[in-house]
């Protein structure tokens, strides 16, 4: 299973307390993040985010993961793309 960098997981963490994601959630949006960064690795999944994440939630449902799971876990990989657009666009800013 992919290991998180601690920078990620603190951005991360960041951004979903300015979502409004309550702390108490951070570890199930970590493990979802995790298995989605996972499956993309092994799988060699290609194609843009919305390719990638819509092929992550369907493996999901072909696991038998509930409506309610495959929501959450869609959740936080949208707020980690969130994470990543925010950074490109900070890092283009100071250039």
């Amino acid at each position: 299973m992919i290991q998180l960098p601690d920078q990620l997981v603190t951005a991360y963490s960041t951004y979903l307390g300015d979502k409004g994601i309550k702390h108490e959630f951070l570890p199930d949006y970590l493990k979802w993040l995790r298995f989605f960064l996972d499956f993309c690795e092994k799988y060699k999944v290609e194609g843009d985010e919305s390719d990638r994440l819509r092929q992550f939630v369907n493996k999901l449902k072909s696991k038998g993961q509930s409506e309610d799971l495959r929501r959450q876990a869609y959740h936080a990989v949208t707020l980690y793309l969130g994470v990543l657009k925010e950074r490109s666009e900070n890092s283009g800013a100071m250039l």
